[in-house]
Formats: structure tokens, sequence, C-alpha cells
């Protein structure tokens, strides 16, 4: 088949939809087809990557990872699927108006991936989005993926759950278990790091930006300052915000606890997990939806501490594979931190039973398979 992936961001970009663009893209070439992704921020126009293609389509207007891109409605008319990672609302508009124009050729599937939800008026901007035009988006659809049904039982699409209960199929996220796994702490990364003999390391990643406001490190830094056992926190990420956070690890007494790694490669964050004695994303409301993070750290046989979200609850199993917190709660989060930092025994058996779920159920192998088995369901 020939297959659009539509995402509004993708590599070197750290973020989880330009990350599992990535992965449907590159199985679903590993399957033989002819996998072509479109993205408004990509610095060349056309080149050929690990067997698939990506096209960057030149946005009209653009403003932080938005961006409105009226052409993907011409450029996209000769494909068999088109795949949408949703939230993209500047690609969303003109594939609903592509759909109803050739509505028998256009074969359209959404995946959704989260609610956004912003803040000030940026927050309003969205709300008006989900109550006028997403309704022709979710119509539109031949199928709609959700990561997990306890997350879209709570998100806006809940009330089309129960209107077209056929359109929806739930697939989850997956991770590529043969970068990710276990390995002892890489020597290099204890001397760069300076960490003393037993010292323990709590280790956060995600895109440090405004889009990602809600990642929770603000909460971290708050629960690592009060911790009874100083432990060493790396934050792996970059964006906008990274001074801020900075600011506020010295504000709070961290300047000589608390290590900023910007940007690392897959190969380089999997060393990083496996350097950690434990993974924290304490993300704050339902912006997150799964986190693949939390897999990446199981893959790599390390514990978890994730808030109790719909969606992330699925993905981690409290007291089993690591701890949920309560969103914005850093007391909670240090309460699950010294559990876990206290009693090695406790986290290596949270990291074990972490990383045999994530091989058994996360795949992506398997995952891109389900996928196929949806495209060739809505072609015939």
């Amino acid at each position: 088949m020939k297959i659009a992936q539509v995402v509004c961001t993708f590599p070197p970009y750290k973020g989880g939809m330009g990350n599992t663009a990535y992965h449907y893209s590159l199985e679903l070439a590993k399957l033989g087809h002819a996998v072509t992704v479109f993205t408004p921020h990509f610095k060349d126009r056309l080149v050929n990557f690990q067997n698939f293609t990506i096209r960057g389509v030149a946005p009209w207007l653009s403003y932080g990872l938005g961006a409105w891109s009226p052409r993907l409605a011409w450029e996209l008319s000769d494909f068999d699927i088109i795949q949408l990672h949703y939230p993209f609302f500047g690609g969303a508009l003109p594939l609903w108006w592509l759909k109803k124009i050739k509505p028998r050729k256009t074969k359209l599937v959404l995946l959704y991936q989260m609610d956004v939800l912003g803040q000030g008026i940026w927050r309003r901007v969205f709300n008006w989005h989900a109550k006028y035009l997403m309704p022709g988006i979710i119509r539109a659809a031949d199928k709609i993926i959700i990561t997990s049904r306890d997350y879209a039982a709570s998100s806006r699409l809940a009330p089309w759950l129960s209107i077209f209960p056929d359109k929806f199929v739930e697939i989850p996220l997956g991770v590529d278990t043969a970068v990710f796994q276990p390995t002892p702490p890489d020597s290099e990364l204890i001397k760069k790091y300076q960490l003393k003999p037993g010292e323990k390391v709590i280790l956060f990643t995600a895109a440090l930006d405004t889009a990602h406001y809600f990642k929770g490190l603000d909460i971290l830094l708050a629960a690592t300052a009060t911790l009874k056992n100083p432990a060493r926190l790396v934050v792996v990420g970059k964006g906008d915000l990274k001074d801020f956070y900075e600011r506020r690890a010295e504000e709070l007494g961290l300047k000589d606890r608390v290590t900023f790694a910007g940007y690392l490669s897959d190969r380089d964050l999997a060393r990083h997990y496996n350097l950690a004695d434990v993974f924290v994303l304490p993300s704050v409301n339902r912006s997150e939806a799964f986190g693949l993070v939390y897999l990446e750290a199981g893959a790599c046989a390390k514990p978890v501490i994730g808030s109790d979200l719909p969606g992330v609850r699925t993905v981690i199993d409290d007291g089993q594979t690591g701890f949920l917190v309560q969103p914005g709660d850093a007391a909670d989060l240090v309460s699950k931190l010294e559990k876990i930092l206290a009693d090695g025994e406790l986290a290596k058996r949270l990291g074990q039973a972490g990383r045999e779920k994530v091989v058994a159920k996360y795949n992506w192998g398997n995952i891109a398979k389900e996928i196929e088995i949806i495209y060739k369901q809505i072609k015939n």
C-alpha cells in the first residue's frame, strides 16, 4: 500500500508524536509498504530515510509546534491510506476537506494521541476547536486509533465512543526493545557526572518547551529538594523552558544535585536509563495520554513513577512495575521516590516486571501488524 503519515513534528525534535510517527513509518516500511511522512517542521524538502520518505510541507502559517498546511489537501490525494497523528490542527482541516471532495477514494485513519488543554488564551482556542471543528474530523475518519480506552473515555472523544463504536480501535504505542534494554551502568557516564559510590540517580526526560509544560518537572524539582537521602536528578531534554527550570533548581538549592543533560539520541538515552535507579515523569493533567518514556525506561528494567492519570495508569501497574502518584502532589512523589531509592530489591523487582510487560505487550513489530490489518480493512 501507498501510505501517508501526517504529523506536526518529527525527529530530531524530541516528542512522543514525532517518535510514534517515526516508528509507524519504519515498521510499516519493513512490512513492504511505501510510506511517506508529511510534516511542516522539517528542513529538507524531500528525504529518503530508513526505507521511507520524509516530505517537508512548507506551512503557510506556523506558531510553536502548530502549522497551517493547506497544501496537504492536494499533496495527499494519491495515497491508499492517510494517517493523521492528532492533534495537528493545521493538518486536520485540509484532510477533512479532501475527504469531503473525494469521499470514496480518501481513506483516513486518525491516531488520537491526546487532548490539548493549553494555558491562558490557548485554552480557549483549543476548547473552540474541540467544540466546533473536531466533530467534523471525527466524522470524516474511517477509523480512529486510541492508545487506551481508559484515556479515550475521559477525553474529548468520550461522547463519540458510543455514537461511532465501530470506528474506534485500541492499539497501544510501542518501544524498540533492541535499543532500550538492560545494560550495566556506563562507566563513562559515571565519570562524566562525577557520581559518588552508591549515589542514587533519578532520571527525567521530556521536551523542555512551552508545548510540554504539563510534564511536571517543577513538581519533581520540588520533590527532589525534600528527599531525606539526597539523590542526583538528571534531566534530559531541551526547549524554551530550560532556563526557567535551571533557575528553579538553583532557587531550591539543587544546583549541585541536578544535571541538565540536553538532547540525547535514543542510544545515549538508553545509556542514561541504565544509569538511573528510577525514572520519573509526574505529568500534571490529561495532556499526558500514554507516555512512551515509561516504556523506554521499563524496557531497560527500571522502575517508573508517573501520575495517576487516564492512559498512564494502563502503562504503569501500580506497585508492580512502578508507582502512581497524585498529579501535582510533591509530597506523594517524595514518598514513592524514597520507597524505591531506599530498597534496592524492590527497585529490581519492579524493573524486571516492567521489562517483562514491555516485551510482551509493546513491541513495535507486533503493533505494526495490527495497524496493517486496520489499513487493509478500510482499503478493501
